[in-house]
């Protein structure tokens, strides 16, 4: 069965990459707690996905937008422009004392039980993938941090789908574990894939949902090099739809991941799918 990953911290149950997100999926059966780190214009590292989350206009309350929209607006912003926005509310009512926490704040709740894995958000890594400004910036912001809480005893991994931050890491912090994350219905690339993987000595790739149900080279790709493989669960943008995302939708992937016997899987509902499987390994007996 496979290992599991809190998406976003817990991202069902509150509003994502929040202390509150990162509390409660502390609370739950899970290997690791993922979330996504971004840097502001003056070097402040935060948890935030800021891909799908900018500030509303003309109101201080964070509000989704639709995937890539609002990619670059945290790197542009200051440290004061973001520190007070509401980042709560849009999930419901009883969140709006959420902020955008720092990743000192998310580091202070202690990971020595559950390792803390750090999505590197780099905003313009679809276009610039050899762009040598984020990964400076992410060298002077966010490895200081990092390196101290490691030598603390904090357990934390760290997941890009840019090869650049995974370099830095493997210089940097060379035991922080390190997975390179794709995303692509594209043909042809792997080669290039496993070459970077070889070089930047990674155990693991992780890969899309749908990669896994619709791209079959890239289970053989880990398998055949030896590489554990991570499946990240894609659920809808928006608040309504995801709210809608019932079981009987869901179960179709779950089950595909299970089949496969998927080494690493990163959910938005880690206690059903845990649940999930219980229920399967029960009927199997």
């Amino acid at each position: 069965m496979p290992r599991i990953i809190a998406h976003r911290g817990a991202r069902s149950e509150a509003p994502e990459n929040t202390l509150s997100a990162f509390r409660r999926a502390r609370e739950l059966p899970v290997h690791m707690v993922e979330g996504d780190v971004a840097v502001t214009k003056d070097g402040v590292a935060v948890f935030i996905h800021q891909e799908t989350l900018e500030p509303a206009a003309g109101s201080r309350q964070l509000r989704l937008a639709a995937r890539n929209e609002a990619r670059a607006w945290i790197s542009a912003s200051s440290w004061n422009q973001i520190k007070d926005l509401d980042a709560g509310s849009w999930f419901g009512p009883t969140f709006s004392s959420e902020r955008i926490p720092t990743l000192e704040e998310v580091l202070s709740l202690g990971w020595s039980k559950q390792s803390l894995l750090l999505d590197l958000i780099d905003p313009r890594y679809w276009v610039a993938p050899d762009d040598e400004s984020v990964v400076r910036q992410f060298q002077e912001c966010v490895i200081p941090t990092l390196r101290a809480a490691t030598a603390q005893g904090a357990s934390l991994a760290v997941l890009a789908f840019n090869p650049c931050m995974l370099e830095l890491f493997q210089r940097e912090l060379p035991l922080v574990p390190r997975t390179y994350a794709l995303w692509t219905n594209s043909r042809g690339m792997e080669s290039y894939v496993q070459e970077q993987a070889n070089k930047l000595k990674i155990s693991t790739l992780t890969i899309a949902d749908f990669m896994l149900r619709d791209e079959p080279q890239w289970l053989a790709l880990a398998r055949d090099a030896g590489y554990e493989l991570g499946v990240f669960e894609l659920t809808p943008d928006s608040h309504e739809q995801f709210r809608s995302w019932t079981p009987q939708l869901r179960q179709p992937m779950w089950d595909l991941v299970i089949e496969k016997h998927v080494d690493w899987f990163t959910t938005d509902f880690p206690a059903e799918f845990v649940a999930y499987q219980n229920s399967i390994a029960i009927q199997k007996r």
